[in-house]
């Protein structure tokens, strides 16, 4: 574990945090270890989504530089990506990470072409009605919006929204809100065991004390990651982003100091159990997990904190908000 940000200035500024997944695509496509970057990048359709991309080349990757909250499928094309038989990298959420494991046993060339796995900490996506949602509470219409850029540019950066009138800049916060509590997330996050990228060689995590920023200490904060090397291959390619000049790296914080920085992922860790119980006490599927240890984590805490998730997770289930849409053509009228 370690701390970090990326050594160029340019990529620092523009990136969601330090910089850091920005930095190490870049690093990998020029130092020859990959061919090809499969990531996400801004929808041409629109603009709050993410699609697939390859990245061929440093400025493909910057290209695709900053957080994308709403919906991304990059495993959209992946046959595709399989099929050009080149090594290649993988940046992109933990549960998109876990899937492309999963996929390895049925396709044997994922475990020989990709050769690094990166993902950025997740606290879930943004629906696109969450979105539609902060564009009505500062005052923007829906179908206006040509552009939009979560965070970047400082961290976290402005939340930029553009339309014909001009650009439009509105703080994280606005975006996301004061605390978990009001975050807009699908039911699949909210009974998420692996928000933190167990899957991965790397993963990259904010590090604002107490999980979120503020409106004042974050308006000059140049950013800075916490990375965990979850891989013998992880942890040899941080060293040498940092050797030859790819990262800026500082060897001192501990799980303690990742607790500090991501208290919602521990929550949702020690939820995950007892939430996955209350949805097959109400005869619904659950995930099936390994090595994860949320059994074990949910056995270190009381019966009544326990019993409180499993059964709200039950009235979840009958108030009917265990369930989401079947998904449909997008129209950003605001009406779902």
């Amino acid at each position: 574990m370690v701390r970090g940000w990326a050594a160029d200035p340019e990529v620092r500024f523009e990136g969601s945090t330090g910089g850091v997944l920005t930095a190490l695509g870049a690093y990998l496509l020029t130092s020859g270890r990959v061919d090809f970057i499969l990531q996400v990048k801004t929808s041409g359709s629109e603009p709050s989504f993410g699609e697939p991309t390859l990245s061929f080349s440093e400025a493909d990757v910057f290209e695709a530089v900053g957080s994308r909250y709403g919906p991304a499928a990059p495993l959209l094309d992946i046959g595709a990506a399989l099929d050009r038989g080149q090594p290649f990298a993988f940046i992109a959420k933990p549960c998109d990470v876990a899937a492309l494991r999963n996929y390895a046993e049925q396709d044997e060339r994922v475990d020989r072409l990709v050769k690094y796995c990166l993902v950025m900490v997740c606290g879930g996506f943004g629906t696109p009605q969450g979105t539609v949602d902060f564009f009505k509470r500062v005052g923007v219409d829906p179908q206006a919006v040509t552009g939009l850029r979560y965070r970047g540019r400082g961290c976290p950066g402005p939340t930029r929204v553009d339309t014909a009138d001009g650009p439009h800049e509105y703080h994280y916060i606005d975006f996301w809100g004061e605390d978990e509590t009001t975050w807009s997330l699908p039911f699949r996050c909210k009974i998420c065991p692996d928000g933190i990228g167990e899957a991965a060689d790397v993963a990259a995590a904010d590090t604002w004390i107490g999980g979120g920023p503020n409106r004042i200490d974050s308006v000059d904060d140049p950013g800075t990651n916490a990375l965990i090397a979850r891989t013998r291959a992880g942890e040899e390619l941080l060293a040498a982003a940092a050797a030859d000049g790819a990262l800026t790296l500082e060897y001192d914080i501990v799980p303690d100091t990742m607790s500090l920085y991501q208290p919602h992922q521990v929550n949702k860790k020690y939820a995950a159990w007892p939430r996955h119980q209350g949805l097959r006490e109400a005869g619904r599927i659950a995930p099936q997990t390994a090595r994860l240890r949320i059994e074990e984590l949910a056995a270190e805490l009381p019966e009544e904190s326990n019993r409180f998730q499993r059964e709200g997770t039950i009235e979840r289930v009958r108030r009917g908000k265990a369930s989401e849409p079947t998904p449909g053509p997008w129209v950003p009228s605001g009406d779902g």
